[in-house]
């Protein structure tokens, strides 16, 4: 298909095509007035050459069987690839070095200008002087695009995007979320994170999906081919993390494919944006990023971390932590005894849900 991506990709090859034929007489003046230079350069340039191409052709023959696949073999296409990058490095090193010895000639030239005196000479130094400046500034030029170029494609070009940073939430007195519609109503995305009663981190995110009217995309940002790698928007455009498929903005909430996990149970007016605890608490199957919290020994008081401590048990829907062995079996055999009150929103009785609670 043909559309901007594919224009600017062809665009940025031709470019990229140019500059080294650019650069390849670039070299070829300035080895002119380095004779001494010519055949090692030639040697440099081969070895830059044969080095990522030899790598290629070692790999395809030992995929074809046509070598053996041997660990020496199979570490040297491994440094020569994943190395890639530093052979652009090296030609700009080597660049660099050029135009320091091409600085010879160009103050040899430029005292030939200023030691001549008669009229048409001095013209014909004045131009070589002039000609030999420009060349020493073009491969200057040559190389700081060289370099900038390798800088900006390891630092920024080719880094994968970032997930954008998620709003805490909190269940209100109600044990629901509530969420400002002008917050979300801008057709951007935005994304929250919710910490459930076992500690994990839910991410979720509200997305505007039609541009003339509210229309509310709300969903676990996470999917289920995917895993909880997570959505970006770009543009506007909403990306898979994981594989990079665009997902169509009006299908967001609904389940299938790509698309990410539809929250249910939720609901909106004019002024808010409302989702419960139960709906909020199935995500907790889709993520696996625990994060650190100060929590309570529900059968001695004593704080400590989720993170640190060896026992966990979950009650009635909620996740408890032990410092000992010893307080983790009192709880087991009777949980009730500690247990004074169940999280918001949970509104089944501990006796219900004792028998769909299992041990961690």
């Amino acid at each position: 298909m043909v559309n901007t991506d594919l224009l600017l990709n062809i665009s940025a090859v031709i470019l990229a095509f140019g500059w080294v034929a650019f650069s390849a007489v670039l070299c070829g003046m300035m080895v002119r007035r380095l004779p001494r230079l010519r055949w090692p350069l030639l040697l440099l340039l081969v070895v830059l050459l044969a080095l990522p191409l030899s790598g290629g052709l070692m790999l395809l023959l030992m995929k074809l069987q046509a070598l053996g696949l041997t660990k020496p073999r199979l570490s040297f296409v491994a440094r020569v690839t994943n190395n890639g990058a530093a052979l652009n490095y090296f030609c700009a090193l080597l660049l660099a070095l050029l135009s320091a010895g091409f600085m010879l000639p160009l103050l040899k030239t430029r005292q030939q200008m200023q030691a001549t005196d008669e009229t048409i000479a001095r013209r014909k130094a004045t131009a070589d002087y002039r000609n030999t400046r420009r060349t020493f500034t073009a491969a200057l030029v040559a190389l700081l695009v060289v370099a900038l170029g390798q800088l900006y494609w390891d630092k920024v070009a080719s880094q994968p995007p970032r997930l954008s940073e998620a709003q805490p939430v909190t269940l209100g007195p109600d044990g629901k979320v509530h969420i400002p519609i002008e917050q979300v109503r801008d057709g951007k995305l935005h994304r929250f994170v919710w910490i459930a009663d076992d500690v994990k981190a839910v991410r979720f995110f509200v997305i505007n999906r039609y541009p003339d009217r509210l229309r509310l995309g709300v969903v676990f940002d996470a999917c289920l081919l995917c895993g909880d790698q997570g959505y970006v928007m770009e543009g506007n455009q909403v990306i898979c993390m994981a594989c990079g498929v665009r997902i169509f903005i009006p299908s967001i909430g609904k389940a299938g494919g790509c698309n990410p996990v539809p929250i249910e149970g939720w609901s909106n007016d004019d002024n808010e944006l409302v989702i419960s605890y139960a709906s909020l608490a199935v995500g907790a199957n889709y993520f696996t990023t625990v994060v650190s919290m100060d929590v309570v020994d529900p059968v001695d008081g004593s704080k400590l971390t989720n993170l640190k401590a060896e026992h966990k048990y979950r009650y009635a829907g909620k996740t408890y932590f032990f410092a000992s062995e010893a307080n983790y079996n009192k709880f087991r055999e009777n949980p009730r005894r500690f247990v004074t009150a169940h999280p918001a929103g949970n509104t089944e009785s501990a006796t219900d849900n004792a028998a769909a609670d299992e041990e961690e």
